[in-house]
């Protein structure tokens, strides 16, 4: 009985380390992320990226951190700029909330590449407009996340926008589709994005109408 106590208690101990080591994973630091950006930058060139430089050849995405990181009386904040080869920039006020380890979207800005908009004036172009208001839902599901597992997804979904512009729609095969008399014809602008309920696969490209269709055919499904 002593032994089989002392195997219990044990097994307990390595429960308790595994914990231990999954709840340093996810300690959120901002420093940490921009050494990690300078390590995968090393490993994708071989050598660091020039100070400034937005855009990286061959690259989905490349992101830069606009400002140092502001303390807060519940975390930090951080301004952030996102660019999605061929595609599209995006700007983020993110702030990280201590308490929860959870990341808030303040706000945010999508706007093409040659547009020189300010953060919340938006972009001219329907087809960013049209994005900016999916992006909010996004953003909304993904933050629900731990803060370091939210931040990396969301890198991950808006990389996933690198062929918005060629990649047809999944459900309708085509490139554009009328929209609506406002938005008119529009490429696939929604990318499958990670929840805490994903069941779909990611990154995966639909209209916003092919989109809607596919998540009623699912749902009928389930009766």
């Amino acid at each position: 009985e002593l032994n089989r106590l002392v195997n219990q208690g044990n097994d307990l101990k390595d429960v308790l380390k595994y914990a231990q080591s999954i709840t340093n994973d996810d300690d959120f630091d901002w420093s940490a992320i921009k050494s990690e950006k300078q390590d995968q930058q090393k490993t994708d060139t071989g050598k660091p990226e020039k100070i400034g430089s937005i855009v990286k050849d061959k690259a989905d995405y490349a992101y830069n951190f606009e400002r140092e990181e502001q303390t807060t009386l519940s975390g930090t904040t951080c301004h952030l700029k996102v660019c999605i080869h061929k595609a599209f920039i995006v700007e983020l006020e993110l702030e990280y909330a201590r308490a929860s380890n959870t990341l808030i979207v303040h706000q945010y800005d999508i706007r093409g590449l040659k547009e020189e908009k300010q953060l919340s004036q938006g972009s001219q172009y329907l087809v960013f407009q049209k994005l900016s208001l999916l992006a909010a839902v996004a953003f909304e599901d993904m933050t629900t996340l731990f803060a370091r597992e939210s931040f990396f997804y969301i890198l991950d979904w808006l990389s996933s926008y690198h062929d918005l512009f060629t990649a047809p729609c999944i459900r309708c095969h085509k490139v554009l589709q009328f929209d609506s008399p406002v938005y008119k014809y529009t490429p696939p602008v929604v990318r499958t994005w990670n929840t805490k309920h994903t069941t779909d696969r990611t990154a995966v490209a639909y209209h916003m109408r092919c989109y809607h269709e596919h998540k009623n055919s699912q749902a009928i499904a389930l009766f």
